[in-house]
């Protein structure tokens, strides 16, 4: 199911649908049927709040990403060997013009060269764009730690007077995501969570 379409009443009731199911919106027409909206909030935040019942899960996880994780500043450092290498190609693509201007490469040997130095850049200039990408991802995260810590802080403390607001924090600083497949609801996060079946929804 791709993204879903919150509160379209079906006889009064809240549904979800997949915008797969709406010509306008998708070239791939969706099969999955719509979700009873209540029902699939309700789920996902129950298998949520096991989560935040054991914050020490949820903080051993961080740490344990944040060791495998990306060390910023050696990813740094090789951008900024990369941007150098970039550099010295553009000075050797220069210097290989201005020999082909006073007669001594040929137009074959000239465009043979210079294409040398097209596909490295290209090369380099991806890796530098993967870099700054894990880099992002890297710090991104530090971000998240802040934000899930204030979460498992507070749900230690009032889980059951959580409101519509803290639970929206709590999901939001999770990053869940609740997928729809057939019989199936995958939810996603910052930590695994169980499927649940679909088949038990309420009409």
């Amino acid at each position: 199911m791709q993204q879903g379409r919150p509160g379209v009443p079906v006889h009064g009731k809240p549904y979800y649908r997949c915008s797969g199911r709406i010509k306008l919106l998708s070239s791939e027409h969706c099969i999955n049927k719509t979700v009873n909206a209540r029902w699939l909030e309700e789920t996902a935040w129950r298998e949520v709040e096991k989560v935040l019942r054991n914050p020490e899960l949820i903080l051993s996880e961080l740490e344990r990403r944040r060791e495998s994780g990306a060390d910023v500043a050696g990813l740094e450092e090789q951008i900024k060997l990369n941007q150098s290498r970039l550099d010295t190609l553009d000075e050797a693509e220069t210097r290989y013009l201005r020999l082909y201007g006073v007669g001594v490469y040929s137009l074959e040997k000239l465009e043979r060269e210079c294409q040398k130095i097209k596909l490295e850049s290209e090369k380099i200039s991806q890796d530098n764009a993967d870099l700054e990408k894990h880099i992002a991802e890297a710090r991104e995260l530090t971000l998240d730690s802040q934000n899930i810590k204030a979460v498992c802080e507070l749900a230690t403390k009032n889980l059951e007077r959580f409101t519509s607001d803290n639970k929206r924090l709590a999901l939001e600083a999770l990053k869940v995501k609740v997928w729809v497949d057939g019989e199936e609801v995958t939810i996603e996060g910052m930590l695994p969570i169980p499927e649940v079946n679909i088949v038990s929804q309420h009409s």
